[in-house]
């Protein structure tokens, strides 16, 4: 023990320890530091994964139970206000439509009171009596039917004023696009027209009867283009309209609702150059067009027909050439079961034309040229009075036809456009309007299209005239509509329209007919001859 005592005193042993040992101890715990960090520091990274995790979790338990709170009390808020609107909504329209029928009713009475026949009337203090086209149509598609404007508008200011800075204060709109002032007298035009219940209330699809189908769409009439939806049951096909504000809601009667089985035909139509209507025709003489998109339209059509209408004639998909080939009017009209006139409107119908789009009005040919003559013999040999119906009419004088063929091929063969013999059509909404300008509600539409009323020098004023401007004019090639077969009213202007003073001093009042013809009833029934002529 005396020596180890000594040695550690010697130099040796303190060369030992500062060489050997504290050396390796410094090694040894760093060694054991580095490893101990490490350690620490992997379960340091494992504690805080889990503690991510417990919070993700966390967070997860949490959106559920606001998913849960979300589901449970407010989507059953959302669907009470829903139904709380819908409920005020539908209560409201029965207010206004069981308003709208007392009205109508008291209008009824009190017109019915104060007629000729009536227990206060004939006392001398007659009122005018104006009248407006209804729009019912017998079997052959005539609408012979007149009945009385009771919302009559003279339209004093639209009259035709030299000055042409002097305008309607009311801009001009689109006949695609009335005016809401438009809307609101196309709805009190209309009002007496449609074949609805007697006091407008529109049932509703009931519980017990189970909806098939309901969309989006577009009644479209010839002063109104009225959106709404239509749906359609086993037994009924309903539309509502869509209610845009509250004026228009108190005006609001367009609610309709028609039978199943009262459906006679049923047509796929075009509209606005689209094929996305469908028009059918029912068993009371009217016939409603409805615009949807292009594949609901044919789910429409397809969950209709599923139905099979028990007075279905027409109402298959097929093109109009296999439609003419099936239905047999070809042969029918060559075997003289049917007259010249119904092969035509047979014809209109099947290849889409209609009376509720000016665009696609139904369209008849100018049948004779002899509009001078005080008398015409339609039957005689001799006769020289038809036009050559192997030409379209810009095309019966020599000399307009060889203009046009010349103007045909001095177009651009291979242009954006292709060449045309006219730049106008046979058939347009001012055409149409043209013919029609002294009946209502043709005359409305006639000052929605321009304004105003046109200038008088451009009214249909004189039969030979139109027909001299579309046989010789160079921008007119127009051909005629149905009316001139069977409508003498729409001849007459028995509402006293003043369309203003022509050129030569005279007032534009009914239309000049031709010689051979006593009176506008004459004229009918004599054009409708000649129609019906062996000749044509």
């Amino acid at each position: 023990m005396d020596d180890f005592l000594m040695f550690i005193d010697t130099h040796e042993w303190e060369s030992f320890i500062s060489n050997q040992v504290y050396p390796a101890v410094a090694k040894f715990s760093k060694e054991n530091n580095d490893t101990a960090v490490a350690a620490t520091a992997r379960e340091f990274l494992k504690i805080q994964e889990l503690l991510e995790e417990d919070i993700i979790l966390m967070n997860r338990a949490r959106m559920e139970r606001l998913e849960g709170y979300e589901k449970d009390i407010t989507t059953q808020y959302k669907k009470r206000v829903e139904f709380e609107v819908n409920r005020h909504i539908l209560d409201t329209n029965g207010r206004h439509n069981k308003h709208h029928a007392i009205i109508k009713e008291w209008k009824e009475r009190k017109k019915f009171m104060t007629s000729d026949r009536g227990v206060w009337g004939g006392d001398g203090n007659k009122t005018p009596l104006y009248w407006k086209r209804d729009t019912h149509e017998n079997y052959t598609r005539m609408r012979l039917r007149t009945c009385p404007n009771n919302e009559f508008n003279p339209h004093n200011d639209a009259k035709f004023y030299d000055e042409y800075d002097v305008l309607r204060e009311e801009s001009s709109v689109n006949l695609l696009g009335v005016s809401e002032e438009a809307r609101i007298r196309a709805d009190k035009e209309t009002q007496e027209s449609w074949e609805v219940v007697m006091n407008n209330n529109i049932p509703d699809v009931t519980d017990d009867e189970q909806l098939i189908f309901f969309e989006d769409c577009h009644l479209v009439t010839l002063l109104n283009i009225i959106p709404g939806t239509l749906k359609v049951s086993p037994t009924h096909i309903y539309f509502y309209e869509h209610e845009k504000d509250e004026t228009h809601h108190k005006l609001s009667h367009n609610n309709l609702v028609w039978k199943i089985k009262d459906i006679r035909e049923i047509h796929l139509r075009r509209y606005n150059l689209r094929y996305s209507a469908i028009e059918f025709f029912l068993t009371d003489q009217t016939n409603h067009f409805i615009n949807l998109s292009k594949y609901h339209r044919n789910k429409v059509y397809s969950k209709i027909m599923s139905l099979r209408p028990a007075n279905l004639v027409h109402g298959i998909t097929r093109t109009p050439e296999e439609m003419v080939a099936s239905s047999n009017i070809t042969k029918k009209w060559m075997e003289r079961r049917i007259s010249n006139f119904e092969y035509l409107m047979n014809l209109n119908t099947i290849a889409g034309r209609t009376y509720n789009d000016l665009s696609q009005y139904p369209v008849f040919p100018w049948v004779l040229t002899d509009y001078l003559s005080d008398s015409i013999d339609f039957e005689s040999p001799l006769c020289e009075c038809f036009r050559d119906f192997s030409k379209p009419i810009g095309a019966q004088i020599p000399e307009r036809a060889e203009h046009a063929d010349i103007k045909y091929h001095s177009l651009p063969q291979d242009g954006l456009d292709p060449p045309f013999h006219w730049g106008t059509h046979y058939s347009n909404p001012g055409a149409v309007l043209y013919y029609l300008v002294r009946m209502e509600p043709y005359t409305s539409l006639h000052i929605d299209l321009h304004g105003r009323f046109d200038h008088p020098d451009r009214h249909f004023y004189n039969i030979n005239n139109s027909f001299n401007s579309s046989t010789r004019g160079q921008g007119d090639c127009k051909e005629l509509i149905p009316e001139f077969f069977y409508l003498p009213e729409f001849l007459v202007n028995s509402n006293e329209f003043d369309f203003g003073t022509r050129h030569d001093g005279k007032p534009v009042g009914d239309v000049i007919l031709p010689n051979w013809a006593k009176s506008p009833e004459d004229f009918i029934v004599k054009h409708r001859a000649a129609l019906e002529s062996d000749y044509v």
